[in-house]
């Protein structure tokens, strides 16, 4: 016994031993574990061990929560996707001092973009960007550029998104899009910038002229393998590639019998690809999976699930007022069952595809302001910001 606690006392004094112990353990321990003393505080703390342990574990597969994010006076509301003694976990993000409130934008491995709008469909180039780790409770403010001096009338803003795939480099970017043209014609002149984590500044990208799926009011971008995704009212698609900074535009990918309900739809990225889903049938009451195909070759029907097979489990609750919010899918190699999260009347509910198997999630108090746009997903890293 005594050699035990010797054993014991001799690596949590050991700082290199400690370390290498430390790195692998998930993020979410070595936030509790900073209490335990000031030599473990100061090293799970310290940048160079985050970049150590971003390296080490780049990307989790499932998030392990999400933030729920209607308006920026409010607190978004932390919805866990894991069994838990606390039914009502908390991960507040008042860290920020900013007293316009805060409105999160995107969700991308474990950080968010935020901004200090109180309407998420609408942004300028003044208000306060903000890039997250909601696990460490660190962030950083970063500035828009100021628009061209040499246009004769200012572009507008349509989109900035954020780009972070730890698993290639431990710095994040962000893509701002501008445009400037006739608005019905949605053939716009467009302008990108691009901020790295790494530098601390932007630059200007390539400026093209191209269709942008602009409608008047901000889009948020969907970030998988390398490239920014927005997906228009129409479905057609429209990417950026990060590394190679090139536009592309994919029209034409409905499947057969495709038809978008934009209130009854949402669109993400798991497993490294990107999702559809789609509600039809009498009364909405049944939906949809459909994956993208590999180089952009079209959607197709990944699941189809029946929203009355629900019903037993929530009987007052018609299969109609069932609204999908995202969709959880694992690598083509692991054996992890794919969930939808949805809103189910007045909770938030979880259904495993394959074993048609649900879960309440949680309560919900206004089912009706919420939508797929107000959900962002949550993942523990200590990636530094």
């Amino acid at each position: 016994m005594q050699s035990s606690i010797a054993a014991a006392e001799t690596v949590g004094h050991n700082e290199d031993l400690l370390k290498q112990l430390l790195l692998r353990l998930p993020a979410k321990s070595l936030i509790r574990f900073k209490c335990v003393s000031k030599l473990w505080l100061s090293l799970i703390s310290s940048p160079k061990f985050c970049d150590s342990h971003t390296l080490r574990n780049p990307i989790l597969k499932f998030p392990s929560a999400f933030f729920l994010s209607r308006t920026a006076t409010t607190d978004p509301q932390f919805i866990s996707l894991l069994p838990s003694t606390n039914p009502n976990p908390s991960k507040p993000l008042n860290f920020i001092p900013d007293p316009q409130g805060l409105q999160i934008l995107q969700s991308c491995n474990g950080l968010l973009l935020c901004c200090s709008s109180t309407d998420k469909f609408t942004i300028s180039r003044q208000f306060k960007f903000y890039v997250v780790n909601p696990t460490t409770s660190r962030f950083s403010e970063i500035a828009l550029p100021p628009p061209s001096p040499t246009k004769p009338e200012p572009a507008r803003l349509l989109s900035v998104a954020l780009a972070f795939d730890p698993s290639k480099s431990l710095h994040y970017k962000l893509v701002c899009v501008s445009g400037s043209g006739t608005i019905p014609s949605l053939h716009l002149e467009i302008e990108i910038e691009i901020y790295s984590s790494h530098t601390r500044t932007w630059r200007a990208g390539e400026s093209t002229h191209m269709w942008f799926p602009s409608i008047g009011k901000f889009l948020p971008g969907v970030y998988c393998n390398g490239r920014i995704h927005w997906l228009s009212t129409f479905c057609w698609l429209v990417y950026y590639d990060i590394d190679e900074e090139h536009y592309g535009v994919v029209d034409e990918l409905g499947a057969p019998g495709f038809s978008v309900e934009k209130e009854c739809m949402c669109f993400g990225e798991s497993g490294g690809r990107l999702h559809l889903i789609e509600m039809y049938g009498s009364g909405l009451n049944k939906l949809r999976v459909l994956e993208m195909g590999k180089d952009y070759s079209g959607w197709f029907v990944k699941y189809r699930v029946d929203l009355n097979l629900m019903t037993p489990a929530f009987p007052y609750t018609p299969a109609a007022s069932c609204r999908p919010f995202f969709f959880l899918d694992a690598e083509e190699n692991e054996e992890q069952n794919p969930v939808l999260v949805l809103r189910m009347g007045y909770k938030f509910i979880s259904y495993d595809i394959r074993d048609k198997s649900c879960k309440t999630l949680c309560d919900l108090f206004i089912p009706s302001l919420v939508g797929w746009r107000d959900a962002y997903q949550y993942m523990e890293t200590l990636a530094c910001v």
